[in-house]
């Protein structure tokens, strides 16, 4: 008994001294908060995926999406709705004008807007979120089906 007890309390002080070690068990990233298009915003200004084409993207991170909603709206579609430039069943739409996804698991986003025009022009991303040590796979279902 009293082996199985000092068993328990090394393995216990290890796991506490590996949390302290560069590399330990686990890496934590706090999410990154991003305006999508910088000061011009979700418009035609900048093409998004020339927007995102130097930053790099993780699970839990933040897209802020800011646009006139009188103009403008923003879509998550599918990949072939990104593709074509024409919204998918089951897309999610957005209309605020101050809109905020956060991409919940490592893996692909697909936005654009429903003014094919526009799309075409340059209003549509698509982003491969890399996979974090402190994503939420319980979110990642909810995203799956789009």
């Amino acid at each position: 008994m009293a082996r199985s007890s000092a068993k328990a309390a090394i393995t216990t002080i290890l796991t506490v001294i590996s949390f302290f070690l560069p590399g330990g068990l686990t890496h934590y990233r706090s999410p990154t908060t991003y305006i999508v298009g910088n000061e011009f915003g979700w418009d035609l200004s900048i093409p998004a995926d020339t927007w995102a084409s130097n930053k790099t993207f993780y699970a839990g991170d933040i897209l802020v999406f800011r646009y006139d909603y009188q103009l403008d709206n923003m879509l998550v579609v599918n990949q072939t709705g990104y593709e074509t430039c024409i919204p998918n069943e089951g897309y999610i739409e957005y209309n605020t004008g101050e809109d905020t996804i956060q991409l919940a698991y490592g893996g692909n986003y697909f936005i654009g807007t429903a003014t094919p025009g526009d799309c075409w022009g340059g209003m549509k991303l698509a982003i491969n979120a890399l996979a974090s040590d402190n994503k939420d796979e319980s979110l990642k279902s909810s995203y799956q089906s789009l």
